[in-house]
């Protein structure tokens, strides 16, 4: 299996930082997820509300406050 390390604790992983392993679990540190376009920043991952005006693509989806058309 290969697991992601989960630099920020959010539960999910970088997928530029794989490790295999015969473990049924993921080892501390580690998850299964390799989607989190910001491994440092635990209020950045899939599924999270973009938030209006930051200047982050707060969901991963590939853009900045892509949901309020007009902004800016």
């Amino acid at each position: 299996t290969t697991y992601y390390a989960d630099g920020d604790g959010d539960t999910y992983g970088s997928a530029s930082a794989p490790l295999t392993s015969c473990l049924a679990s993921p080892p501390s540190g580690y998850v299964v997820s390799n989607t989190d376009c910001n491994d440092a920043n635990n209020a950045v991952y899939p599924g999270h509300a973009e938030l209006c005006g930051n200047g982050i693509d707060d969901n991963c989806v590939g853009g900045i406050d892509e949901w309020h058309v007009g902004f800016r």
